[in-house]
């Protein structure tokens, strides 16, 4: 009777907090990036921003990390619709403060889902 309630805890071994960390750290990166991206785009002051493909850039490339690491978002329409927008206003030169703020938004639902 000892033995079989042991068992259930071996198939399962306690994980630790830098176990989980650790197989997660890209994931962390990325998402802590991505906040600071958009804090940063949110807290600039109007019109001060001269180089929108650079800040889509800055807030794309975490955002593009997290969903690789997340397939159950990565596939939904509105994600791969925006991607598409943003890759191609990316490849274009052509990012803009309305497309900037899209992907802001866009990333703080993905941030505070």
């Amino acid at each position: 009777m000892e033995n079989q309630a042991q068992a259930p805890e071996q198939a399962n071994p306690k994980r630790t907090l830098d176990e989980i960390v650790g197989s997660n750290a890209d994931l962390y990166t990325n998402m802590f990036a991505l906040a600071e991206s958009v804090r940063n785009y949110n807290s600039a002051p109007n019109n001060s921003i001269k180089d929108y493909n650079s800040k889509v850039k800055s807030i794309y490339s975490p955002l593009k990390g997290i969903l690789e690491r997340k397939p159950e978002l990565s596939k939904r329409e509105d994600t791969i619709a925006m991607q598409a927008s943003i890759e191609a206003a990316m490849d274009s030169g052509k990012c803009d403060k309305e497309l900037t703020d899209r992907l802001a938004t866009y990333a703080n639902s993905v941030l505070t889902g």
